[in-house]
């Protein structure tokens, strides 16, 4: 069973198939992350309730296309967040984790 660590300090562990679950308790019915396809340098706004100001993130490029640029999250607390990149014409693919909320 894969164990990690979260950016407060909890150990993760995945308990079932799709079942994330901390030491303290908290458990995600899913793992949160997913890939978006960015279009003219952005994602389309990607739905959580979960989103606060100080969500911690990780996005990796999975398929580079078009001029890439340097990636970064517009978090939008109880609402979602959004992928940008610093290039306009930026398309590629992007793999997106949510570490902590």
């Amino acid at each position: 069973m894969p164990i990690r660590a979260d950016q407060e300090g909890s150990i993760l562990t995945h308990s079932a198939p799709g079942v994330l679950r901390t030491v303290d308790g908290r458990t995600f019915a899913h793992v949160p992350s997913g890939i978006v396809t960015l279009v003219a340098g952005a994602s389309p706004f990607v739905a959580d309730s979960g989103i606060t100001a100080s969500t911690a993130m990780r996005l990796t490029d999975v398929v580079a296309a078009g001029t890439t640029g340097e990636l970064n999250v517009a978090l939008s607390a109880g609402a979602g967040f959004q992928i940008n990149s610093s290039s306009d014409t930026d398309i590629s693919q992007v793999f997106w984790e949510i570490l902590a909320y």
